[in-house]
């Protein structure tokens, strides 16, 4: 319980951190407070504009985000920043990142600084945004779990579902899948996550 605090407490000290840098308010970014009191106004142009600022704001910062994600995925010496960046998308409950969240399923980041063993969801940080983000990753999850051949994906796919809809809908909802799916190969591996889920 305490290590799950301290992790959320280093996601908002980094989220704070990020957007002070790559958000600093400027002309192009408007002023906040600005946009704060414009959505507080009684005129409702006012607040629509203020609401759109807003939306766009986070769409950039998703947009960001994501970049950050593809462009450190590969080198190994920035894990960390990758792993902080699809937090984010998590913490930012960011469906429209679910293709690149699904496509990284496996990706982990060990902290050797941690005492404790990282909960899958923290050393697979696409786990545990993807549980985040809830029922927008359902399905694409479930895609991914039936064409791969890798037994992580199946564990961090059963990790997803069993997050968002819990063991007893979670199993299902894969029960539900297993009798409408024709192909052997994808029975066998909804099967297999069916396996994963504890009853």
């Amino acid at each position: 319980m305490i290590y799950m605090n301290l992790q959320r407490l280093r996601i908002l000290i980094t989220l704070a951190a990020f957007v002070a840098v790559c958000f600093p308010p400027t002309e192009a970014h408007g002023d906040n407070d600005m946009i704060w009191a414009r959505l507080k106004s009684e005129d409702s142009k006012e607040r629509d504009n203020a609401a759109a600022l807003l939306l766009q704001e986070r769409a950039a910062s998703v947009k960001e985000l994501e970049a950050i994600v593809r462009g450190y995925m590969r080198d190994g010496q920035r894990k960390g920043t990758v792993k902080t960046a699809i937090d984010l998308l998590g913490e930012f409950r960011s469906a429209y990142s679910v293709p690149l969240l699904v496509d990284t399923l496996t990706f982990g980041v060990f902290y050797k600084e941690t005492k404790k063993p990282q909960p899958p969801e923290d050393f697979f940080p696409s786990v545990g945004a993807l549980i985040k983000i809830g029922m927008p990753s359902i399905e694409p999850v479930l895609e991914k779990a039936k064409k791969a051949d890798d037994e992580q994906v199946s564990r961090n796919a059963a990790l997803v579902l069993k997050g968002v809809l819990g063991s007893t809908l979670g199993r299902k909802k894969l029960e539900l899948d297993l009798a409408k799916e024709s192909d052997q190969v994808k029975k066998q591996k909804l099967s297999r996550l069916l396996e994963l889920i504890p009853q």
